[in-house]
């Protein structure tokens, strides 16, 4: 059974609780009058049903409800009508909070006052739901084109303002954009409406037969009457308030209410403006001529049936000069006129002037703008300007007409003194009217310049002059050497206590043709400079320091460096007819080795006994060394001359023996191969002797064969780079064999894991003919390799590579990455703007390596406390894929994708792509996140809930984020800190993501939603995890339940338990 709702009586009850239930009831009524429904008595007494509730739902939304209890006699079948009812208000967006079907049954009258309160916000405020009634008139004024602009621009300002305002505020704006017209100010729903004017100007602004100016003039009771009668019968909206309820206390939410039938019915149309009689009076000088550049002004006097009145800044006023707008003062007197203030613009011609009067344009006339006359004024810029003594000097002098820059006619009369005497110059006229002057002080006192105008104006200014320099150079060195940093330094002596200006400064190193900068510093003192450079070429050069003018030369003869050279051979003993390897070393005079860096320095000639002379090329190989090949044709001792930029540095003796013949062996004969790889062979069988397929061949010899594997996965397991084997091959051994030898050798010191890796890795790799750099073709698994054995062995510019095998593109290339960091904190530490760095992609690389290494090459150089800014700004970057040509974002790249496969979809694409290293895009879509609950009990599933949306596309669902190379993952961090990561799960529901989790333990959890390693969320969300109950405690409890019929014993038992 039902609790019976205590209430007061209606006399006891507060005023504005009397209030709230009359003009809901009216309002109620007049819902449900217009849609054929009877009208109620009691508000909190005919809702308990939930008859009447569905009803005024049906009215306000247009849903019919089915299954009703029409006539009910239960409890239970009321609440069921009433949770109808609100359940198809939630439905529509009615916010129903702490109001429940069984506090309506119950006739709450506070639960229930709510209620129709929510309704009338939503329904009546928040949204219109009036429909066209019979006795309700719409007016619409006619108005010429320009009252249709400004109707559009109010509902595009009220538009703007709905998105933004809450409900009331929103009507407010309405209500005092209208009463505004009527000369009404309206601040609340309080004491504004009281003297009934603001009722008024808001009946007079939606129907045209409502005279204002004679209403207002009564007293505020027949003000009020007489406009609640008008708009009930004109306007067809009901009289919710009385005028007793706005004498004392006035009900915010009651006025509301009412206010709110006429911004539900009238907030769609325009409102009509009262009838004024008004005059504008314009007076002054500034109306028909100003003067270019100088300010001018006029006076407009606004006049309603003949008396001044306040415009209260609704006039406006737009200049325009070729259509380019000027800007204007207005200034309200203490006579109600206004005075307008502009300033000329420089030029001459007409100048347009428009003045409006809300919004509408009251004159449109034209200014003549008259030149001013000339007022010439010069302006000697010689404020940056250093003069020395006896050096030319230049400076600028600037003309004005007027305060604007001009070009003067004719040149300037100037007069330059110094020593009470007048100096020789030259005047030159340049770009933008500036003159420039040219002349040389003869002594280092200051110069006076004048400048005397027609009207004996003058304009002075003073030029310093600095004592000519005085440049004394120190012991300096005589003999350098190329390579050895010089150092020595030098003093100018001046007059003036300043300190030496090193913009001023020039000091280089000349030899013939080439000249090299020096680099110097500022001692302390101000006057000594340090200077050190390490010269590039040996020779007699000059060293130049240069002054203001004053320079003085040194002779300097550098040498060349003293260094030592080792020529290492491959073999022991020199044979004629063999190829010999030969390695030069370079050493210095500390025994350091010196890389070579550029083998084109060197070259290399080889004298024979006869005295024929062999160029000799080098080849530069991985570790810094000069290597090159010969093949000695007689016995004897030969001289290899090795010259360094056409120098000889060194010479080496090399003696040249028979060659040494085989016991035992028979002749060799050749394989059937290609006649162009066995050209320059030397083991074709001597003529007449044949042999069988493996014949007699010389076993045991060595085919040298490069390891190419840079950039991969592989070199960093073996840590090779540009090294190289030498294994034995046999005649009739092929490429698979050869492939199988070079595997046993990398694994051969390995363990069980690292063995089983590295074979897996090299199962991939292939045999591959190389010319110098260059590839020249892969070679077939079953193809055997002593067939290029001779082209290999004898000349290097062939070899043998030991590859992965070519895919679309070229195992080892780098990728280019561009850091694109503009307009943040790495961009502007590092001054850098659409850089981008190469580095090295191996097969295996992700996307979350690749970052890492981009970071420490932005970090690499960089101070301490800025590498770890740097570290932390780059923590949210990621890789990106972007349309050059469109210059668009393709998608983000995930931080677990392989690199290598990206670069094969990039050469198949269409468009030009390119890998972005950016910040993590974080607005490209919007999450709505839902947790169902935030307590749990252990062992408990939760189902987070997220949806995707794109707003670029209108906020269309994103149901494809593994597609795109998304990641969507939830973090859960445990009570011990460790983190657990859950990635979310599609749904049936386009957009729509689960992510399910169970909790193993009890504790407060925290989770946080994060889409590409990004927080979506502001703050992470708190779940607290409670311990499974005990199950023999609720069977304790059902059989003292059974036992203990008495309720409060059971209650003193079971909490005595619970202490325990």
């Amino acid at each position: 059974t039902s609790i019976a709702p205590i209430m007061a009586s209606e006399a006891e009850q507060p005023d504005w609780v009397r209030t709230q239930k009359r003009t809901f009831t009216l309002w109620v009524n007049y819902h449900l009058e217009r849609n054929g429904f009877a009208p109620l008595e009691d508000l909190t007494k005919d809702l308990c049903d939930g008859i009447v509730l569905c009803r005024l739902v049906t009215s306000l939304t247009s849903k019919e409800f089915h299954k009703l209890v029409l006539r009910p006699t239960m409890t239970i079948q009321q609440v069921e009508n009433l949770r109808k009812a609100l359940d198809v208000l939630v439905e529509v967006g009615v916010p129903l909070v702490n109001c429940g079907p069984v506090e309506i049954n119950q006739g709450n009258e506070t639960i229930i006052l709510g209620l129709i309160w929510r309704l009338i916000l939503h329904f009546q405020v928040g949204g219109r739901i009036t429909a066209k009634s019979s006795d309700a008139t719409t007016t619409l004024v006619e108005s010429d084109e320009e009252d249709d602009e400004l109707l559009a621009e109010q509902l595009e300002e009220e538009r703007r303002l709905k998105e933004k305002l809450s409900a009331k505020a929103r009507m407010l704006a309405w209500i005092r954009e209208r009463c505004y017209l009527y000369d009404v100010e309206v601040t609340d729903f309080r004491e504004t409406f009281r003297n009934g004017k603001a009722f008024a100007a808001l009946v007079a602004s939606c129907s045209e037969g409502f005279e204002f100016k004679e209403q207002v003039s009564k007293p505020p009771a027949e003000l009020l009457n007489d406009t609640f009668e008008y708009a009930d019968s004109k306007l067809g909206i009901p009289q919710l308030v009385r005028v007793s309820d706005l004498e004392s206390n006035v009900d915010e939410k009651s006025l509301m209410t009412y206010c709110g039938m006429f911004y539900d019915q009238y907030s769609h149309t325009r409102p009509i403006r009262p009838r004024r009689n008004l005059h504008f009076q314009l007076s002054g000088l500034g109306l028909q001529e100003a003067v270019a550049g100088r300010s001018a002004d006029f006076f407009v006097l606004l006049t309603e049936d003949g008396d001044p009145i306040s415009s209260e800044g609704r006039i406006k006023c737009v200049l325009k000069c070729e259509d380019v707008e000027l800007s204007s003062s207005l200034t309200e007197m203490d006579d109600q006129k206004v005075q307008v203030s502009y300033v000329a613009p420089m030029h001459e011609g007409d100048l347009q002037l428009e003045l409006y009067y809300d919004h509408k344009c009251i004159l449109n006339t034209a200014i003549e703008v008259v030149p001013p006359p000339p007022n010439y004024t010069f302006d000697i810029q010689v404020s940056n300007t250093v003069a020395t003594e006896l050096l030319p000097v230049k400076f600028l002098i600037g003309v004005c007409n007027n305060g604007e820059p001009c070009i003067f006619p004719g040149d300037i009369d100037v007069e330059c003194l110094q020593d009470g005497e007048n100096l020789p110059y030259t005047q030159q006229e340049i770009e933008g009217g500036l003159h420039e002057i040219t002349l040389i002080p003869t002594s280092s006192t200051p110069v006076v310049i004048l400048i005397r105008d027609d009207d004996e104006t003058e304009t002075r200014a003073e030029l310093s002059v600095l004592p000519a320099p005085i440049v004394s150079l120190d012991v300096l060195p005589t003999r350098a050497t190329v390579g050895e940093r010089v150092h020595f330094s030098f003093k100018i002596e001046s007059s003036s206590a300043s300190k030496v200006s090193l913009e001023d400064l020039r000091v280089n190193y000349s030899l013939g043709k080439s000249d090299q900068p020096v680099e110097f510093v500022l001692a302390e003192d101000g006057v000594t400079v340090d200077c050190s450079f390490v010269p590039e070429t040996s020779g007699h050069g000059k060293l130049r320091v240069e002054y203001h003018g004053v320079y003085r030369d040194a002779s300097l003869v550098v040498e060349s460096p003293k260094h030592s050279y080792h020529v290492s051979k491959s073999q022991k003993r020199a044979e004629v007819g063999k190829s010999i390897q030969l390695e030069l070393s370079i050493v210095d005079s500390s025994q350091n080795s010196i890389l070579v860096e550029k083998a084109e320095e060197y070259r290399a000639v080889l004298q024979s006994p006869d005295g024929t002379k062999t160029p000799v090329e080098w080849t530069l190989n991985a570790a810094g060394k000069l290597e090159c090949t010969i093949s000695p044709e007689q016995v004897g001792t030969h001289s290899l001359r090795i010259l360094q930029n056409d120098q000889k540095v060194y010479t080496r003796k090399i003696r040249v023996l028979e060659a040494k013949k085989q016991k035992g062996k028979e002749e060799a004969t050749c394989v059937e191969s290609n006649e162009s790889d066995l050209s320059g062979s030397k083991l074709r069988p001597p003529a007449g002797k044949t042999t069988d397929r493996h014949g007699s061949f010389s076993r045991g010899e060595t085919a040298v064969v490069r390891i190419h594997l840079l950039n991969d996965s592989v070199s960093v397991k073996l840590k090779l780079e540009n090294t190289f084997k030498t294994l034995k091959i046999d005649p009739d051994s092929s490429c698979a064999d050869l492939h199988d030898e070079l595997i046993k050798q990398f694994v051969k010191y390995m363990d069980d894991v690292e063995r089983g890796w590295v074979i897996r890795a090299c199962a991939k790799y292939q045999l591959a003919l190389y010319q110098s750099e260059e590839r020249v073709r892969a070679l077939d698994p079953t193809e055997k390799p002593w067939s290029l054995r001779a082209a290999v062995s004898s000349t290097g510019t062939q070899r043998l590579v030991f590859e992965p095998a070519p895919l679309e593109h070229s195992l080892g290339d780098a990728a280019i990455l561009r850091a694109y960091m503009l307009d943040d904190y790495v961009a502007q530490q590092l001054s850098i703007e659409h850089t981008f760095k190469t580095l090295k992609v191996y097969p295996d690389t992700t996307s979350k390596e690749l970052c890492a290494d981009l970071i420490k090459q932005l970090c690499k150089g960089q101070e301490e406390k800025l590498k770890e800014l740097i570290s932390a700004a780059c923590a949210d970057y990621c890789l990106c894929c972007f349309d050059v040509d469109h210059k668009k974002r393709v998608r983000v790249v995930k931080m677990s994708e392989k690199l290598w496969e990206i670069r094969e979809q990039f050469a198949g694409a269409s468009a030009t792509l390119s890998l972005v290293f950016q910040p993590m895009p974080r607005d490209y879509l919007n999450f709505i996140i839902n947790y169902p609950r935030s307590r749990l009990t252990q062992g408990q599933s939760l189902i987070i809930k997220v949806s995707a949306k794109d707003p670029k596309r209108g906020n269309e669902p994103v149901s494809d984020l593994d597609a795109r190379g998304d990641l969507l993952e939830a973090v859960i961090t445990k009570p011990d800190g460790s983190p657990v990561y859950l990635p979310a799960e599609a749904t049936t529901r386009p957009g729509h993501y689960e992510i399910r989790w169970q909790p193993e333990q009890a504790g407060q959890y925290s989770s946080m939603i994060r889409f590409n390693g990004n927080n979506v969320q502001s703050r992470a969300c708190v779940l607290k995890v409670r311990g499974r109950r005990d199950s023999g405690m609720h069977l304790n409890v059902e059989g003292v339940a059974r036992k203990r019929k008495n309720r409060g014993s059971m209650i003193r038992y079971l909490a005595k338990k619970t202490d325990e």
